[in-house]
């Protein structure tokens, strides 16, 4: 048996030297041999059987910050990687994570639209964009002819939120771009009847996820139903079944715009999911915790078994739940949870311990850690 290793760290040589100079021509060679082993990467995570992130928690010898897996994932070229793994054709696409010698993580992650417009480069971001807006189109490809519609449905809203949240495509290109989409949405708004909808990715989920305001108001004036329940997409985009198309707007962090659309098209900010977390659990963004604030009192939603603020805490930035908080959110009772979501960056700490560990043993800045929220651990290394 031969086992073969890819090591991304110098698998891709760089297209110009940081320290030499070449003349011209030789710098015309370096950069089409770089843009073929850039190119290949597609091909190399389609054919490799494991794919292992290697990121263990260190500090970096110049910096002196923390590196850890929720670093990596911050890094450009490491994400595309990731995007590549999640979009290739093989049956299982789970990535192991390796945090130490003792502690490896098996992980199935949603796909991330908006990880490359949100990733750090020194440079190369316009590269990384058509890597990965080549295997995104290739992935389409296939599962036009193979795939399910639902996932095929799920695949062509996510190229559309990808192109536009680069920020690299000029208003008229994005439009080309939604025709197909558009069509999808039309087609259902002609011959589907949206009261016996049985799809699991309907299409005012479609336009719910590709952010298009406009389809969202065509198809809800057509009888489309704005709190339905969209079940069965576990599979498709790991999100959880019995949310509302409001609900699902949030968790995927759209445009609060998209937000405001449903609630004027009478989306139910108080419906449940069948745990019985609302809309105000799942927000992403400030923004979305503006317009929700300004249809009705946080404080009333939460019938859930711990306020809003503490979920969104779990899975939002310190904006977030920093708007959370300036909109009057309810803290609940300070149970431990609370107190550790609580210690975010630039909201005064509620009385977390960094050295009180759970009955596993998990100190708060390992939670914290593994949650990928680096301002909780600077915050909590801080007292």
């Amino acid at each position: 048996m031969v086992t073969e290793l890819r090591f991304d760290w110098f698998g891709v040589p760089q297209a110009i030297s940081r320290t030499r100079v070449f003349d011209e021509e030789e710098d015309d060679v370096k950069q089409a041999e770089a843009a073929k082993a850039v190119d290949s990467i597609p091909a190399y995570v389609e054919r490799c059987n494991l794919f292992v992130i290697l990121a263990p928690e260190l500090f970096h010898r110049d910096t002196g910050m923390i590196c850890n897996s929720t670093s990596w994932q911050l890094r450009g070229w490491c994400i595309s990687e990731l995007l590549c793994q999640q979009l290739s054709n093989k049956p299982d696409t789970t990535i192991i994570t390796l945090h130490s010698a003792r502690h490896a993580e098996l992980n199935s992650w949603q796909i991330d639209w908006d990880a490359v417009s949100q990733s750090h480069f020194t440079e190369d971001r316009l590269m990384v964009s058509e890597l990965v807006r080549k295997s995104v189109a290739m992935k389409i490809q296939h599962e036009s002819q193979t795939g399910s519609l639902a996932y095929f449905r799920y695949l062509v809203t996510g190229q559309f939120k990808l192109a536009r949240s680069s920020g690299e495509l000029s208003q008229r290109q994005l439009s080309d771009l939604n025709e197909e989409p558009r069509k999808e949405h039309q087609l259902h708004a002609v011959i589907l009847d949206f009261q016996r909808e049985t799809s699991s990715m309907p299409g005012l989920l479609c336009a719910v996820l590709s952010g298009d305001v406009q389809m969202i108001r065509t198809l809800v004036e057509s009888m489309a139903d704005v709190n339905l329940r969209c079940y069965n997409l576990e599979k498709i985009c790991r999100q959880p079944s019995g949310h509302t198309p409001l609900m699902i707007a949030a968790r995927w962090k759209q445009d609060p715009a998209v937000l405001q659309t449903l609630i004027e098209l009478r989306a139910d900010l108080t419906a449940g999911s069948r745990f019985g977390s609302q809309v105000a659990h799942w927000v992403q963004l400030p923004g979305q915790v503006q317009v929700l604030a300004a249809a009705k009192d946080l404080e009333s939603m939460g019938c859930f078994r711990h306020p809003p603020l503490v979920s969104v805490a779990c899975w939002a930035g310190p904006d977030t739940v920093a708007e959370m908080i300036a909109k009057r959110s309810d803290f609940g009772s300070l149970s431990a949870a609370t107190k550790l979501f609580g210690s975010l960056e630039g909201i005064t700490p509620l009385g977390a311990d960094r050295s009180i560990a759970n009955a596993r043993g998990d100190l708060p800045v390992m939670l914290a850690s593994a949650q990928g929220h680096q301002a909780v651990v600077d915050e909590l290394m801080s007292f």
